[in-house]
């Protein structure tokens, strides 16, 4: 995850979907930027293939992320 300061965050994965997609079900995969938006609400806007650009670099909404991810 990279932050900036324009109250903007990025968050990058090596590859997506992710090898373990264990983890998520295809409806998560499918639908992670909706998820990560209702989870933190805030806007989460799936850029690229990789990229997720989350609009906020608040500490506690990108702990949010990084706990659903980490399940």
């Amino acid at each position: 995850m990279r932050i900036f300061y324009n109250n903007i965050s990025y968050l990058i994965f090596d590859e997506f979907p992710p090898a373990e997609t264990d983890k998520l079900s295809n409806n998560q995969i499918n639908n992670l930027s909706g998820i990560l938006s209702d989870l933190t609400g805030v806007d989460v806007i799936h850029d690229d293939r990789e990229l997720f650009i989350i609009m906020s670099n608040d500490k506690i909404i990108l702990e949010k992320v990084i706990a659903f991810l980490e399940m």
